[in-house]
């Protein structure tokens, strides 16, 4: 009986661990998050001067009307220079319309380039509702949130918790990953010009 609950105890233990694991990196996301907003939040209190970029996109598209997309990169500095060190891409903040359709999306990366969390406000999931997704990555994908509410709500509900991104939602979130791509690009730009 002992050796049945030695290997239990070793079972439980071995599917257990990847979920602490991927709980714990969840928390050290969410923490550097919070910290990139409250910087921001405090420097744009104190009327501070702040470096960051912003690229503003404004156009009339046929049959939709003024279309408006504001994206603010903001970076930090790399310790590889004291007078004029080099640049990482931070977090990215989009927000653009499409006729009266409001979008909001950022984008939280880890100071080795990679995607560290995606959130994106959307009204385009299901007629009526706005949802809210959530993605944390850290070597791969963590954990997905999916909410939603009815237009003109405050409150959310839960639609999916886990750690795959379900499927009738795959568009969505291809839609948000090959955004990264695009703000990579758009950064490295601005920060090449900008800097040489």
């Amino acid at each position: 009986m002992k050796r049945k609950d030695v290997i239990i105890g070793i079972l439980m233990l071995v599917f257990c661990m990847p979920l602490a694991q991927a709980q714990e990196s969840v928390e050290v996301i969410r923490t550097h998050y919070y910290a990139v907003k409250e910087r921001i939040s405090e420097m744009e209190a104190q009327q501070r001067p702040f470096e960051y970029y912003q690229v503003k996109v404004a156009q009339n598209l046929p049959g939709m009307g003024g279309h408006e997309e504001t994206v603010n990169m903001y970076y930090g500095d790399r310790e590889d220079h004291e007078i004029w060190p080099s640049h990482w891409l931070e977090l990215v903040t989009t927000h653009y319309n499409f006729a009266a359709r409001q979008y909001y999306e950022e984008y939280l990366f880890h100071q080795n380039g990679d995607i560290a969390f995606i959130y994106a406000r959307n009204p385009d999931v299901e007629f009526g509702w706005e949802y809210d997704f959530r993605f944390y990555f850290d070597d791969g994908l963590q954990k997905v949130d999916i909410r939603r509410r009815k237009i003109d709500t405050t409150d959310f509900q839960l639609v999916y918790d886990g750690d795959e991104v379900p499927q009738e939602y795959h568009s969505f979130f291809y839609q948000f990953t090959d955004r990264i791509k695009l703000y990579r690009i758009l950064f490295n730009a601005v920060d090449e010009n900008r800097r040489s």
